[in-house]
C-alpha cells in the first residue's frame, strides 16, 4: 500500500476510535507509606505480662503495616499484627487464663462478635456462633479463672434464649447463656460499658443501665457468679448515671468513672470516685473535674493514671489524661495535651507499655505540639509524648518538579516517610530524602502550602508558620536553597496566611493569599514580588475582604487571580483577571456561593475552575465548571462533583500532556449510579464521563472525606498527588501517592515517545519502516511476524483502537 494511502487509512482508523491506549491498559498505585500511629480510631487495649500491648478499634493500617483493627505493640516500639486481624471493629479485649487473647466487638446474626486468637499457632477462631438477632457490639469482657467469660454490650434476641445486653459462657459446656432478665437502657444502646471481677462471685457491671435484673438501676449493677443474678445498690448510693470505667487496684481500691447525678442539686457531674461494694459507699478523688475518665489503668508505682476527654482536675490542667498517687492524693499532668483537629482530644484506653511508659489510644490528632495519629506513647519519667510510629503525620499541600527528577513536597506534617521534615522537603528519585535545615515552626495550624523555583535555583516557599529555618522575617514566606538547606528572610511578614505563588514570565512571583498587607505595603490578598531587589508591588483590590486561593496565565499574559470573598458575613467566590500594561481589572463576576480553590488554562483560554461552589450564575455545578474567557462564557460539566461532606470541592487540578484533565479534592462520585472516585478522577477529551483511578485516595476511617489538595501530572504515565488521605487504591500510601500506567513494555504504542499515543506514532513508525530515522531506536517489527510493513501499521493503529497486543 503507498505511503499515503496507509496514512489516510490510519488517520481514518484513528478518528473512528478515539479512545487512547492508556486508557485501556490502565494503570496502579504503586506502595507508599504509613502513617504515624493508626489511620482509625483506637477503642481498648490489653496490657500483656512481657510489656506490650494488645491494640483494638477500627482500623486498616498502623504505621507501615496494613492490618485489620487490631495488633500487638512491642515494647521495642515495632508493631505485631494478630494473625489476620479481624473484618470487623474490636471494642473490647481480655486475657484468657489459657494465655489466649479474647476479642470482641461489631457483629450480626451471621458473623461472631467475639474471637480466641492463639498466640502459638497465630489463629483466630469463634467462640460461640452468632446467636443474637439484632447487630450486636461487645463493648466489655471479662475473663474468669475457670475459663468462663462474661460479656457485656449492646445485644438482644426476640427467640429464646433471650439475651438482654449480658451473657456468659460456660467452658465446660462450650454454650452461652443469658443473664436472666439482662440489664437494659432508656434507649437500649450503650448500656454495659465496662466490667469488673472484684472476687470470687461478684462482677460489677456498669455502662448506660436503667434496669439490671428487673430491678432499676442507675448506671451500675452486681452480678453474682454462683447463681447468675443481678443485684443493684440502694437508691441514690452514688448517684450514678453513666459508668465507663472501673479498675481494681492491688491495694485492693476499686476506682469507677463516669457521670454522676447528684440527688441535692440534679447535675449530672463527671467524677472519678472510689467504692466499697460491702458498704455500699463512694468517694470522689475528682474534685473540680471538668470531662470525663473512659478509661484506667494501674502503674507499676501503684498510681493510677486516666485518660478520658478532662482538661482539668484538681487544679490541674490536663488535657485528656491524668495521673493519681493514692499516697498524697495528688493529680498530675500526663503526657502534656492530648487534641483532635485542635480541640480536646479523646482518649479511649490506657495501658502500661514497656518498663517506664504508658500507652494512650483513641480520636487524636496532636499530642502537645506534636501530630500523633490515634496512639501516643508517654515516658513516665519525662512526661514526653511521641507517636507510637513515624511515618508520616500530616498533609502534603503542594508537589513541586524540580531538575534531575527531584520533588519538593510540602504540607502540614512534620514526618513523612519516617523523615523528620517539619513541613518541607526534597525527594529524591532513589527514594531518599533531603531535609531543608529545620523546616518551618510546627504547631497545630502550621502548614506550607505554596512553593516555586526562583530563576537562581532557590525555593520561595509559602504558607502559614511562625518562622523558617529560625531565621528572623521568615513568618509565612521564605526563601530556601535547596543545596544547601539554607534559609533567607523575605520580611514580608503578611497578616495571613500565603495559600498559591505562581512565577512570572519576567521572574517575579505572584503571591496570593488571605492577607492585607504584605512586604510593608496594603495588600487585598494578591501582590507581587521581586525576589532580585526584595521588593513588593501592590494590584489594587477587587471589592470586599478578599481572600486569594488559585492563580493562572492567560495566554495574552493577564493574571487570572480566584478565591473567595467576605461581603457582609457571606462567601462568595471571584474570579478576576489583571492586565499589567493597562493596570485595570477585568472581573467576571461568577456569583458563586463558594470559594474558587483551583483554576486549569487549556488552549484557548477555557479555563476549568474548581472549589467549593454548588451553583454559579444560578446554574447549578458542583466544585467544578468550565469558564471560556474570550466569551466570558460560564458551561456546566455535565458531571459535577458530590458527596464529599462539609466543603466538599476541587482542590487540584493538572493538565496530562496528552490532554486528560485531573481534578483532585474532597469528594467521592458525580452523582447516584456513579463510579466511586475517592478525592481523584480523570477526563479524557471527547469524554463525559469523569472515570476513578482504582480506589482513589481515602481514609476509611477519617471524620470526613479526604482531601486531595494537590496533583502533581509527570508525563502521560505518571501522577504524583499529595492530601491528607492513608490509602491509595488498597495500597497504604499516607498523604503522598504515586500512580503509574500499566501498558505492557513489548506493545508500547507510545512509539515517538512524546507521552502521547495518537497519530504521531503512526507517523513515526511509517516514516521509519520507508527508511526515515529512528531516535527513539524502536523494533518497526510492531506484530513481531518478522518483518517491516504494513500489517505494523495496521496493528499499531488497532491497538491505539483498543485493540489486543499483537
Amino acid at each position: 500500500m503507498p505511503r499515503r494511502i496507509a496514512y489516510i487509512f490510519a488517520f481514518v482508523m484513528l478518528c473512528l476510535f478515539p479512545r487512547l491506549l492508556r486508557s485501556q491498559c490502565g494503570g496502579e498505585w504503586l506502595p507508599g507509606h504509613g502513617v504515624s500511629g493508626v489511620n482509625g480510631s483506637v477503642l481498648t487495649t490489653l496490657p500483656m505480662p512481657d510489656g506490650s500491648v494488645i491494640v483494638g478499634g477500627q482500623w486498616e493500617g498502623i504505621g507501615d503495616l496494613p492490618t485489620k483493627n487490631i495488633c500487638r505493640v512491642l515494647p521495642d516500639g515495632n508493631i505485631e499484627p494478630l494473625g489476620d486481624g479481624l473484618a470487623r471493629y474490636v471494642s473490647a479485649l481480655a486475657l484468657a487464663p489459657d494465655g489466649t487473647i479474647l476479642a470482641g466487638g461489631l457483629g450480626n446474626t451471621t458473623q461472631n462478635c467475639i474471637w480466641r486468637f492463639d498466640p502459638a499457632s497465630l489463629q483466630w477462631s469463634p467462640i460461640g456462633g452468632g446467636f443474637f438477632t439484632y447487630i450486636t457490639v461487645i463493648r466489655a469482657i471479662a475473663a474468669l479463672p475457670n475459663g468462663d467469660i462474661i460479656i457485656g454490650g449492646d445485644f438482644s434476641s426476640q427467640t429464646a434464649p433471650i439475651y438482654h445486653n449480658l451473657a456468659r459462657y460456660t467452658a465446660s459446656t462450650g454454650e452461652w447463656t443469658p443473664i436472666p432478665l439482662g440489664v437494659y437502657g432508656d434507649d437500649n444502646l450503650y448500656n454495659v460499658l465496662t466490667l469488673l471481677q472484684i472476687d470470687e462471685d461478684r462482677v460489677l457491671v456498669g455502662g448506660d443501665l436503667t434496669r439490671a435484673g428487673g430491678l432499676p438501676a442507675r448506671g451500675f449493677a452486681t452480678l453474682h457468679l454462683s447463681d447468675n443474678t443481678l443485684t443493684v445498690d440502694p437508691p441514690l448510693a452514688g448517684g450514678s448515671d453513666r459508668i465507663s470505667s472501673m479498675l481494681k487496684g492491688s491495694d485492693g481500691t476499686i476506682y469507677i468513672g463516669g457521670s454522676f447525678l447528684d440527688p441535692q442539686s440534679g447535675a449530672v457531674i463527671p467524677d472519678l470516685r472510689t467504692y466499697d461494694p460491702d458498704e455500699h459507699s463512694w468517694v470522689s478523688i475528682t474534685p473540680g473535674m471538668v470531662g470525663g475518665f473512659t478509661s484506667l489503668t494501674e502503674l507499676a508505682d501503684g498510681s493510677i493514671a486516666a485518660t478520658g476527654a478532662t482538661t482539668f482536675v484538681d487544679g490541674v490542667s490536663c488535657g485528656g489524661s491524668a495521673r493519681y498517687n493514692p499516697a498524697t492524693h495528688a493529680w498530675s499532668n500526663l503526657g502534656g495535651v492530648i487534641r483532635y483537629q485542635s480541640l480536646t482530644g479523646l482518649g479511649r484506653a490506657i495501658a502500661p507499655f514497656g518498663e517506664h511508659q504508658v500507652l494512650i489510644g483513641g480520636v487524636i490528632d496532636y499530642a502537645g505540639s506534636r501530630a500523633a495519629k490515634n496512639l501516643i506513647t508517654v515516658d513516665l519519667a519525662t512526661n514526653d509524648t511521641r507517636p507510637v510510629v513515624e511515618v508520616t503525620d500530616g498533609a502534603v499541600r503542594t508537589l513541586l518538579d524540580l531538575p534531575e527528577g527531584d520533588l519538593a513536597v510540602g504540607g502540614s506534617f512534620t514526618h513523612l516517610e519516617g523523615i523528620e521534615l517539619n513541613g518541607i522537603g526534597i525527594h529524591h528519585p532513589d527514594g531518599s530524602w533531603t531535609t531543608l535545615g529545620s523546616g518551618v515552626t510546627q504547631d497545630v495550624a502550621s502548614s506550607v502550602n505554596a512553593c516555586v523555583r526562583l530563576a537562581d535555583g532557590r525555593l520561595l516557599v509559602g504558607g502559614f508558620f511562625a518562622s523558617a529555618g529560625g531565621v528572623t522575617g521568615s513568618r509565612n514566606l521564605a526563601i530556601v536553597n535547596p543545596q544547601a538547606g539554607a534559609w533567607l528572610g523575605t520580611n514580608a511578614l503578611p497578616n495571613g496566611a500565603i495559600t498559591c505563588l505562581l512565577n512570572s514570565p519576567d521572574g517575579r512571583v505572584i503571591v496570593g493569599g488571605g492577607f492585607t498587607s504584605i512586604g510593608g505595603i496594603i495588600a487585598g490578598g494578591v501582590v507581587v514580588f521581586d525576589p532580585a531587589n526584595n521588593t513588593w508591588q501592590p494590584l489594587p483590590p477587587t471589592s470586599g475582604n478578599r481572600s486569594t486561593q488559585a492563580l493562572a496565565w492567560l495566554s495574552d499574559h493577564r493574571l487570572l487571580v480566584g478565591g473567595g470573598l467576605s461581603i457582609a458575613g457571606q462567601t462568595a467566590a471571584f474570579l478576576s483577571a489583571y492586565d499589567f500594561t493597562s493596570h485595570a481589572w477585568t472581573d467576571f463576576s461568577p456569583n458563586a456561593n463558594g470559594y474558587i480553590r483551583s483554576l486549569l488554562v487549556l488552549p484557548g483560554d477555557d479555563v476549568v475552575v474548581g472549589g467549593t461552589f454548588t451553583s454559579i450564575r444560578g446554574m447549578s455545578t458542583r466544585s467544578i465548571i468550565h469558564f471560556f474567557v474570550p466569551l466570558q462564557q460560564w458551561t456546566p460539566f455535565s458531571q459535577s462533583f458530590t458527596s464529599g461532606g462539609p466543603n466538599t470541592g476541587v482542590y487540584s487540578l493538572a493538565l496530562r500532556p496528552c490532554g486528560d484533565i485531573l481534578a483532585g479534592g474532597k469528594f467521592t462520585d458525580t452523582g447516584p449510579s456513579t463510579p466511586t472516585l475517592y478525592g481523584i478522577a480523570l477526563l479524557t477529551p471527547g469524554q463525559t464521563t469523569w472515570r476513578p483511578l482504582m480506589g482513589g485516595l481515602y481514609d476509611p476511617y477519617a471524620s470526613s472525606t479526604s482531601t486531595t489538595f494537590a496533583i502533581l501530572a509527570r508525563g502521560n504515565d505518571e501522577i504524583l498527588a499529595g492530601g491528607d488521605f492513608s490509602f491509595a487504591d488498597t495500597q497504604l500510601s499516607a498523604s503522598l501517592a504515586h500512580w503509574v500506567d500499566t501498558c505492557p513494555p513489548d506493545c508500547n504504542p507510545d512509539l515517538n515517545a512524546d507521552g502521547c499515543v495518537d497519530q504521531g506514532d503512526v507517523d513515526y513508525l511509517i516514516n521509519v519502516i520507508a527508511g526515515g530515522a529512528n531516535p527513539t531506536n524502536i523494533d518497526p517489527d510492531f506484530n513481531h511476524d518478522g518483518v517491516a510493513d504494513q500489517g505494523d501499521v495496521d496493528a499499531l493503529v488497532s491497538v491505539i483502537a483498543g485493540g489486543p497486543c499483537p
